[in-house]
């Protein structure tokens, strides 16, 4: 892990993030990295850097920073009400998906989220020449993203022991309390998906594979394990695992079907963003 070029003023919740590490999972360890990797992404696009090995923060309750470097910082993910005050007093707004360089000293306010779950703050010891906004993240999400708000899903390989499959679709689910970075824990009031025969040897599992419990569905996020012994009833699409990570507890989403052409073209399209993003920086 890299020393913080930042003081905390203020503790917060949060944790540093690389990329995505394949290639272990027969050892027992996961791909990890951030929860929301459109967010990663685009910020660490946004600052020139290698998207494969560069760190940032990724913050639930985002901390309050003093710069110990002069910096270049961007900010992704849930939007957030945020100001730098540099060491002269004077004090700034700090935009999200916005590349802004300050002098050591300076600190970083963080005060109201207004949508979302994780912010992610990036940076770099490299000075920008001047302050500029790239990009529209949320209209970019757009382009794939549910119009109507839903989570995607793909039949997964135990799909067929379900005896009522149409109850994931037709109602409505809300994530539960105790969920943490491996896992969401989903709940649906008095209701329970029942399957036919829930004892099976433990199998692989992915990102947003949905494992049926005795106490309800889990969708496993970027932190999950490797193996699992419990039937994988369904599988969320890639684009819409990004969108699960900016879901806060108590929150309720529903599902809706997918196909692997629909989910293999959006996958894409997100992938033909950040290249375009990274050709618009190289630029500036």
């Amino acid at each position: 892990m890299p020393e913080l070029p930042f003081t905390l003023l203020n503790k917060g919740l949060f944790r540093i993030v690389d990329a995505a590490v394949y290639g272990q999972q027969d050892q027992g360890i996961s791909p990890g990295g951030a929860q929301d990797r459109f967010s990663y992404e685009s910020g660490q696009t946004l600052l020139g850097h290698n998207r494969q090995h560069s760190f940032c923060l990724e913050c639930v309750l985002a901390p309050r920073l003093q710069t110990r470097l002069p910096l270049t910082l961007v900010l992704t993910g849930a939007p957030h009400q945020a100001s730098v005050t540099t060491p002269n007093g004077e004090k700034q707004t700090l935009a999200m998906n916005t590349v802004s360089h300050f002098p050591a000293g300076s600190v970083i306010h963080m005060t109201e989220r207004t949508k979302g779950f994780r912010l992610y703050i990036h940076w770099s010891e490299q000075k920008q020449p001047q302050t500029l906004t790239v990009f529209d993240a949320e209209d970019a999400c757009r382009q794939w993203f549910d119009p109507q708000g839903r989570i995607r899903l793909l039949r997964g390989p135990e799909y067929t022991g379900l005896k009522s499959p149409q109850q994931l679709t037709q109602t409505y689910w809300r994530i539960d309390s105790k969920s943490n970075d491996m896992g969401l824990r989903l709940s649906q009031g008095n209701k329970q998906l029942n399957y036919s025969d829930p004892e099976m040897v433990s199998v692989p599992v992915n990102d947003g594979t949905v494992q049926l419990t005795p106490a309800g569905p889990i969708i496993l996020m970027r932190q999950r394990q490797t193996v699992g012994g419990y039937p994988r009833i369904a599988q969320v699409i890639d684009v819409d695992i990004d969108r699960l990570a900016q879901f806060a507890p108590e929150q309720i989403i529903r599902f809706t079907w997918s196909t692997m052409e629909e989910a293999r073209a959006l996958q894409q399209l997100k992938h033909k963003t950040i290249d375009a993003l990274y050709c618009t920086s190289q630029q500036i």
